[in-house]
């Protein structure tokens, strides 16, 4: 598919005037699930109504080191592993077709905590011991 004329126009001009897509909205933690690590699911605001938004781009910073997961334009969560017990920091950054990055959106920082009980152990029984 060929953009038109203008539409390459509007693109370059953005690019030249530096002008990028706006901040996004502020994450919220959907759910966590116990497993070897645990498992977060971060639901993501909604898209910003611009044309030539390309990425959203999920920055995760746990104990400083930071990792960046692309996602799709039209992604509504993501979800990542973590090990207990980790200073976890979630960020995300919205670019657009010509490489144009929004500031970051509001931090959503947090612990990594096993927030999920064991099971409940199995039924008890009591065996006749012999007196002695």
């Amino acid at each position: 598919m060929h953009e038109s004329f203008w539409d390459c126009i509007r693109k370059e001009a953005r690019r030249f005037l530096g002008l990028v897509p706006p901040r996004p909205g502020g994450l919220t933690l959907a759910k966590t699930e116990q497993l070897v690590m645990l498992r977060y699911t971060v639901n993501l605001p909604p898209a910003p109504n611009i044309d030539d938004l390309a990425t959203r781009e999920a920055h995760i910073s746990v104990d400083g080191t930071e990792t960046i997961q692309t996602l799709a334009p039209d992604a509504t969560f993501f979800a990542f592993d973590v090990d207990r017990n980790k200073s976890v920091s979630l960020t995300l950054v919205d670019v657009d077709t010509s490489g144009n990055k929004s500031d970051p959106s509001e931090a959503l920082a947090f612990t990594s905590t096993d927030t999920v009980p064991p099971p409940v152990p199995g039924g008890m029984s009591v065996a006749k011991v012999e007196q002695v």
